[in-house]
């Protein structure tokens, strides 16, 4: 299912908007400075570029319940919370794995790639070495320029954003982020971001 995310750039008070293809909406914190690109915008560099299955953007846009994810139209479809358990019980390990992995200084204008990419694509390997599946056993130098790419466009988007406007992201990630300018979220989504200002640990 196709899900679309605004992540406001604000003072850390607005929360980014969850939207699926059949109507639900989510809220969820954003507790980043204005001038750094919001953490779930990090794991969306990786996940969009090495899929792991069990990362959390995959799980969100199968409308997963997460914690940090508060809704603000409509409701979880019936048994998503036994499934999201039984995932959790199943696959803990890759999911606790995705949320830890990152690009390190992929976004670094000065990064030397040739060096980079064989060092990181070997710790990403090792990293999930004792899981099941492993995302990362096929990586390539490719798969590094396009993550770069990636990284390197949603920053110069972030940087370009004026407060009070909003980066706009899909899953599947085939669509370019979108700006919008002058962003205004449902009042009925701030409403429930007052009610949740309690900072998640992790998406779990």
């Amino acid at each position: 299912m196709v899900m679309t995310v605004s992540f406001p750039k604000s003072d850390g008070r607005a929360p980014a908007l969850f939207e699926w293809a059949d109507g639900l909406a989510a809220t969820c914190a954003i507790h980043n400075h204005p001038k750094r690109l919001p953490h779930d915008l990090e794991h969306y560099i990786v996940e969009a570029q090495f899929r792991p299955p069990y990362g959390f953007w995959s799980l969100a846009s199968r409308q997963a319940p997460f914690d940090s994810l508060h809704l603000v139209r409509g409701r979880w479809p019936r048994g998503k919370r036994e499934w999201l358990d039984r995932v959790r019980r199943k696959h803990g390990a890759e999911m606790l794995k995705a949320e830890a992995v990152g690009l390190g200084p992929i976004h670094d204008p000065d990064l030397d790639l040739e060096r980079y990419w064989p060092r990181r694509a070997r710790l990403l390997r090792n990293a999930y070495s004792y899981t099941a599946s492993n995302p990362f056993d096929h990586a390539t130098r490719a798969d590094f320029v396009e993550a770069r790419e990636r990284s390197l466009t949603l920053r110069a988007a972030w940087q370009r954003l004026p407060m009070g406007g909003a980066l706009v992201v899909s899953w599947p990630p085939d669509t370019a982020p979108r700006i919008v300018q002058a962003y205004n979220p449902d009042a009925i989504a701030l409403r429930a971001q007052r009610s949740h200002a309690k900072k998640p640990a992790l998406h779990r």
